[in-house]
């Protein structure tokens, strides 16, 4: 991948883990793992801004892949399908589909902070671990 192509800056975020009423994390196997966190509220819920970031301000490539505009919720809603290509590295290929991207400077068609969700883990096309492939989707709940 030419280093040229690699004029936008992305910041990837995850969403943090659930956490109990007594600020311990809830995993998968019913394992309890104390820790301190600031993301429950006085109600013992999860707060609604609970996304961490993992890597900023990772050089991108983003390419417009079309969109449409649909009816949901009584409201005209467009969405916007991108694929963005990174180079590849360990921190690239631990990027989950269930991660966000969010746009670190503002680029040709979109401005600074507009999140795009990602819709499947990274593809390398090559198979040689020089680049990573993702679709994401701009326009759609988080």
């Amino acid at each position: 991948m030419r280093a040229g192509l690699l004029r936008d800056s992305l910041i990837v975020q995850r969403l943090s883990e659930p956490y109990s009423a007594d600020n311990s994390v809830l995993t998968a196997d019913s394992a309890i793992v104390n820790t301190d966190s600031a993301t429950i509220d006085e109600y013992g819920n999860q707060a609604p801004h609970a996304w961490a970031t993992q890597i900023t301000a990772q050089p991108a490539h983003i390419m417009p892949m079309g969109g449409n505009e649909a009816v949901r919720a009584d409201r005209l809603s467009g969405m916007v399908k991108f694929e963005i290509s990174f180079r590849w590295s360990n921190a690239n290929a631990a990027i989950l589909a269930t991660d966000r991207f969010v746009l670190a400077r503002e680029c040709a068609s979109m401005p600074s902070g507009t999140v795009l969700n990602v819709k499947h883990n990274g593809v390398d096309p090559t198979g040689q671990k020089r680049e990573l492939r993702f679709l994401v989707e701009s326009g759609v709940a988080t």
